[in-house]
């Protein structure tokens, strides 16, 4: 939809709407809402270019983690954070806003809305424990509403960057009304949108990811930090300005057990530079090839158990390439 349509939604809707911004997390947070049946709410991911010019809110607002999306667009961070606060600037009393906890930017939006708002995770709101030690007990992990008990979720399997956006959806959906046993049951039926670390082929012993919706550093991270063990990362696409230091020292670290960081695409010779800066050696950079050329750098260091990850952090055509060379693999 284009700004008018939005607006001409938000002003004509019978039915209220469920509105999902910041920087990460959109889509996968209206499929999760999606799945748990929250009723005759519209469930509405939106860009921030969505909401330039909006004056009306929706009564239950989303505001993922914020992170500066694209410089040459919004000039400064500041416009962009201007956009994103008509999420929540036009917000009754009685309405709901549920912000990222740990994003200073997406709680000063929240605050400054007059709706009830809450952070997630929180203690008071949505939250998991895990209990257990493997030892004398079973791990298990339990989702919690303040001191509420509310399930087991231990036979839930995503990943962990799935789990932030699945506590949104889970926080919003019990906010509205939602019985626990539909909220459970989008849980269990969630399954990966495309481009969305979207598992593409296991190819002797190696899995290979599709992450090409990842188009800021702060999906690079989330992608990063959602698979563990062995593995081989791809990042590149065109450059924005947008700042690389922060994914390239994260990579570096020994825990995350990079093999190799293969770059692509304009902003290649940039990130290489931000990885060089972080004493990252192990970096390939291939501003101008094909994508088979690409997967071909990143393939022949891979392993049996590892994992090979196009998560561009950056604006990207590269998603169609990146699955045919991967099924073209032999």
């Amino acid at each position: 939809m284009n700004q008018e349509q939005v607006k001409q939604l938000f002003a004509t809707s019978p039915d209220p709407i469920i509105g999902i911004a910041g920087t990460v997390g959109k889509r996968t947070i209206a499929e999760l809402l999606r799945l748990m049946h929250v009723g005759n709410y519209i469930i509405l991911p939106l860009e921030a270019w969505q909401l330039e010019g909006l004056e009306q809110s929706p009564q239950v607002a989303i505001m993922t983690a914020i992170a500066p999306e694209n410089p040459q667009y919004y000039g400064v961070t500041a416009a962009y954070l201007a956009v994103l606060e008509n999420l929540t600037k036009w917000q009754h009393g009685n309405d709901l806003c549920f912000y990222d906890g740990k994003s200073d930017a997406s709680w000063k939006l929240a605050v400054r809305s007059a709706a009830s708002e809450q952070a997630v995770p929180s203690d008071e709101g949505v939250h998991i424990v895990v209990t257990g030690d493997d030892i004398v007990e079973p791990r298990r992990r339990w989702l919690y509403r303040g001191e509420e008990q509310l399930a087991d979720i231990s036979a839930i399997r995503l990943l962990p960057h799935d789990w932030t956006n699945a506590l949104f959806a889970c926080a919003a959906a019990l906010g509205v009304g939602t019985p626990i046993e539909s909220v459970l049951e989008g849980l269990t039926n969630y399954q990966r949108l495309p481009e969305h670390m979207q598992p593409i082929r296991e190819f002797k012993g190696e899995k290979y990811y599709n992450d090409a919706a990842s188009t800021t550093p702060l999906a690079g991270l989330a992608a990063l930090n959602s698979i563990l063990g062995p593995k081989i990362m791809i990042f590149g696409g065109e450059d924005v300005g947008l700042d690389y230091n922060e994914l390239a020292l994260a990579c570096a670290k020994p825990e995350q057990q990079i093999k190799r960081v293969v770059l692509t695409g304009p902003l290649a010779p940039r990130l290489e530079q931000a990885f060089l800066t972080a004493r990252l050696a192990e970096v390939v950079s291939l501003p101008t090839a094909p994508m088979s050329e690409v997967l071909e750098a990143a393939s022949i260091y891979a392993d049996p158990g590892d994992t090979v990850i196009l998560s561009p952090a950056a604006p990207n055509n590269f998603s169609a390439d990146y699955n045919a060379a991967v099924g073209a693999l032999v």
